[in-house]
């Protein structure tokens, strides 16, 4: 399993939903999907640069859900309260365990949270 770059953007304070297809592959689009059934944990964490201290983190059952198990998809879901202080670029990372007990990270990247006018 080789962890795949996925950026995001969102407005502070609003929800958002990073959706994701677990791959086993080099290239996300030729890859097999990784059946998470079993599924052990799961982990997200954003923070402002990659071995930093965590601004949020969210685990299985916790803000990480898996919709479609045996097509690999998961959703790392933010509330409003999660980002309503947060302004700028963040670094994030999802690892999981898997049913063998093997731990990886599945996806990581930038995300840019642009500042609320309205609610400023």
């Amino acid at each position: 399993m080789t962890a795949e770059r996925q950026d995001f953007k969102m407005t502070s304070g609003d929800d958002h939903t990073l959706n994701a297809t677990i791959r086993d592959a080099l290239e996300a689009d030729d890859g097999v999907v990784v059946d998470l059934s079993g599924l052990m944990a799961a982990e997200w964490v954003l923070s402002k640069r990659k071995n930093t201290v965590e601004i949020i983190n969210k685990t299985l059952g916790s803000g990480i859900t898996v919709v479609d198990a045996a097509n690999g998809r998961l959703d790392v879901t933010l509330v409003p309260a999660d980002t309503a202080d947060l302004s700028g670029k963040y670094y994030h990372e999802c690892e999981i365990k898997d049913v063998s007990g093997k731990t990886k990270t599945v996806f990581w990247g930038t995300g840019r949270i642009n500042a609320d006018k309205v609610n400023a």
